[in-house]
């Protein structure tokens, strides 16, 4: 089996048959671990966060954004690692040690690429299978939280369910595991079963959206997501001078609700100014504002130390010139009567 990265380079990646006795599924490994292989190889299916997005569930990602990227439009590369995603990928190995310490059991298989037999698309690549007496009895999900924003109040949140789900459909195994290292300093480990019931429609919607978004073409409903935003400004980065197309029918109602909503924020933002204000005259001062005794506002000095970028182009033209970069970005912007108009 083979990938082709976006530069046309072929890079193989070797299909490993089944090592871990899996139900459902082949083991695929990337010959030399190269992450543009990787990319590719699950730029040609969908794999369990895919599922979570394209049922609506995903904080990071929606269908339109996951049809981006499964069609080629958006650039074939590594996404840029926030903190919270480096400290994750760092403390990986100690939430599979503190798993083993507490269950006994083994993680194998970590970070293997899986392909279901019977649905080529149906894709994974698994934080670990878990073993126990030598046999692969689920698979292993290992997460680390900031503990709260309150998503694991209530146990797994739903998009992490959907994506053990997706991972037993893809293996055909029984069972799911999910470690996870909250606030730095508590540990869970929560036991997830087999639910055919929520198979069947994560599937169904899956194999929907191969079909008839990624196969043939359909694009899925625009919607009004930043994730939907991140992604249309990824695949079309750059415009094409004096290029001009002409809108379909019903985007003059699209273009006079941005002109509203833009109006909309306007007026807040000045009701914001206002209040703002007339609050910072009322506590002079004070730190601190009160009502009824109670603390209901703060102004409180705060101190930051920003680089003086004129002082150094001034005073360190060479480290300037080194150091910094120019960018470009497309700014999106109404027309009124021929001129630009920010609503």
């Amino acid at each position: 089996m083979t990938a082709t990265s976006e530069s046309g380079r072929v890079t193989d990646v070797v299909r490993l048959g089944d090592p871990w006795g899996l139900p459902s599924a082949d083991t695929v490994m990337n010959a030399g671990d190269d992450s543009l292989a990787w990319l590719a190889w699950r730029r040609g299916g969908l794999g369990a966060s895919d599922a979570a997005a394209i049922c609506g569930l995903s904080p990071w990602g929606t269908p339109y954004s996951v049809w981006l990227d499964k069609t080629g439009q958006l650039p074939l590369e590594p996404r840029a690692t926030t903190r919270y995603q480096r400290w994750g990928l760092l403390l990986e190995p100690a939430v599979r040690d503190a798993f083993e310490d507490e269950t006994g059991h083994t993680v194998v298989g970590i970070q293997a690429w899986v392909q279901n037999r019977d649905r080529p698309w149906l894709r994974a690549t698994l934080d670990g299978l878990v073993a126990s007496e030598g046999a692969v009895i689920g698979v292993f999900e290992g997460k680390t939280s900031n503990g709260r924003d309150g998503r694991w109040d209530g146990g797994v949140p739903d998009y992490y369910l959907v994506q053990v789900q997706h991972q037993l459909a893809a293996t055909g195994l029984d069972l799911g595991y999910v470690a996870v290292l909250l606030g730095g300093a508590d540990f869970e480990v929560y036991e997830v079963a087999r639910d055919e019931s929520a198979i069947r429609v994560v599937l169904e919607q899956e194999e929907r959206f191969w079909i008839h978004n990624v196969q043939d073409g359909h694009a899925p409903d625009v919607d009004s997501s930043e994730e939907t935003g991140v992604a249309l400004k990824a695949a079309f980065a750059k415009s094409e001078a004096d290029k001009s197309v002409e809108l379909p029918d019903g985007s003059a109602e699209l273009v006079e609700g941005l002109r509203t909503a833009k109006e909309e924020v306007k007026g807040a933002g000045v009701r914001e100014r206002a209040a703002a204000n007339a609050l910072m005259a009322l506590l002079g001062d004070a730190e601190v504002g009160l009502l009824a005794g109670e603390p209901a506002i703060t102004w409180k000095t705060q101190s930051s130390r920003r680089i003086d970028i004129q002082a150094l182009r001034d005073s360190y033209p060479e480290i300037a010139q080194v150091v910094l970069k120019e960018t470009s970005t497309r700014v999106l912007r109404l027309k009124t009567n021929g001129r630009n108009s920010d609503g």
